[in-house]
């Protein structure tokens, strides 16, 4: 050990020494402190807007799943057509029941000119029987602001009760199949003429749920009227695809087909939409 110490203090001149005695080593200054940075996930973004809304409303409702649909248009070329619409829907399921709400509201116009203004609402409850039966009531309500039959004005609210019983064909977690036989009530008040027309139609009808790749799904429901008192039918259809972006964001388009409700006088349409949703 004493020749180890010999040998540094030799390393050491004595004019080195006494420099080091005048100006002893200043001590290092502290350190600043570190500057917390501010990331994505403390500052909420315009993009996660719409899935802290989604949460929020979630809170809200609870059990209940809804969505928001929109879909707009104008074009000038070179009559001004304007077309809107907006719907909302909500959803819950329990163990043997499920229950389905929608609210829709369309207005279309030329120029100025209504062509369209038609407000809807409509339910659905499914009740279970047995893993493979079921009981489905359906009411609906149809309020046409501008109808026109045969030039004259005939705007009407419509009243639609159907009360069916149906199998589940299919039912997995990814793929739904479902048909059925229905019994349907029509009440018709003519809102221009003041006048009220009633009848019941026998129907059979087809609904399918399919989750798709992708983040999509494949819903239809189709329905054939046939009255068993007159001998008349009818049919209507909607089928629809909805790709999902975000857990909130979704883009889907719809066709809806209807033609000849019979014994009940209504508007017959065709209808292809492509619209922005909202999910929550």
């Amino acid at each position: 050990v004493a020749a180890a110490d010999a040998e540094v203090v030799s390393v050491i001149s004595p004019a080195a020494a006494g420099a080091m005695a005048a100006n002893p080593a200043k001590p290092a200054p502290p350190a600043a402190p570190a500057v917390k940075s501010v990331s994505a996930t403390t500052t909420p973004s315009l993009a996660a807007a719409p899935d802290e809304m989604a949460k929020f409303l979630r809170r809200v409702f609870g059990p209940w799943h809804g969505h928001i649909g929109v879909s707009a248009q104008v074009l000038q070329n070179p009559i001004m057509n304007t077309d809107f619409l907006v719907e909302a829907k909500m959803d819950r399921k329990w163990t043997n029941d499920q229950v389905h709400l929608e609210t829709r509201y369309e207005y279309t116009s030329a120029n100025h000119d209504v062509t369209l203004d038609l407000l809807t609402a409509n339910g659905n409850w499914r009740h279970a029987l047995t893993p493979r039966y079921f009981t489905v009531y359906r009411p609906s309500v149809e309020w046409n602001q501008d109808y026109v039959d045969d030039g004259v004005q005939a705007n009407y609210l419509l009243l639609q009760q159907e009360v069916g019983v149906g199998v589940n064909v299919w039912d997995t977690d990814k793929r739904k199949v479902r048909v059925g036989v229905s019994e349907n009530f029509f009440d018709r008040w003519d809102l221009s003429r003041s006048g009220h027309e009633g009848q019941h139609v026998e129907s059979l009808f087809a609904e399918a749920d399919l989750k798709l790749p992708w983040r999509s799904l494949l819903t239809e429901r189709a329905v054939f009227y046939y009255a068993i008192a007159t001998g008349k039918d009818g049919w209507e259809n909607q089928i629809e695809v909805t790709k999902k972006f975000t857990q909130s964001l979704s883009l889907g388009m719809r066709y809806e087909v209807r033609y000849n409700d019979p014994d009940v006088e209504s508007q017959n349409y065709s209808l292809l939409r492509f619209f922005v949703g909202f999910d929550f």
